[in-house]
């Protein structure tokens, strides 16, 4: 599988730049089998590829987050995800309690590590436009506090 990615590169040290301007003369089908490729490559020979092909590889899904999520749910992962009764809810809880002061991950980058494990039908700049403010509506707080079981130390 590596060798139709070295000769794709011709010799050349792989990169995301330079794989983008390969794809630009190919067809659709053509554009999507190479990404496939390289996802697939990427998932079942990750251990056996050399460091420049690592490098390359999970820099073509930090540049394509959506693409590399959108292969994935049309493969098994995709049917073993969970999906919330509200995932943007779920999504805004998970990333206060995450992004505190001193986290420093990116919505995208968030939301692209939520989206691996839930909402399979969702897409990452849907999810970070709707985390991003810290407001939360006064329904959807009485929704989860009519979901809470709050331990108040009394005796029963």
């Amino acid at each position: 599988m590596e060798n139709k990615l070295k000769t794709l590169f011709k010799g050349q040290d792989p990169s995301v730049r330079l794989f983008k301007e390969k794809m630009k003369n190919l067809s659709p089908e053509e554009v999507t089998h190479y990404y496939a490729h390289a996802y697939m490559l990427g998932l079942l020979h990750w251990q056996e590829l050399s460091t420049a092909h690592q490098r390359f590889l999970k820099r073509l899904v930090q540049h394509d987050r959506q693409g590399f999520l959108d292969f994935l749910r049309q493969n098994l992962l995709g049917q073993l995800s969970y999906s919330f009764m509200d995932t943007i809810l779920a999504a805004r809880l998970l990333a206060l309690i995450e992004k505190g002061e001193k986290q420093k991950a990116s919505d995208r980058h968030f939301v692209f590590c939520f989206l691996l494990a839930f909402a399979p039908s969702l897409r990452i700049e849907t999810v970070c436009r709707r985390i991003r403010g810290r407001l939360f509506m006064p329904e959807e707080l009485q929704d989860i506090n009519g979901r809470a079981i709050i331990d108040t130390g009394e005796q029963r």
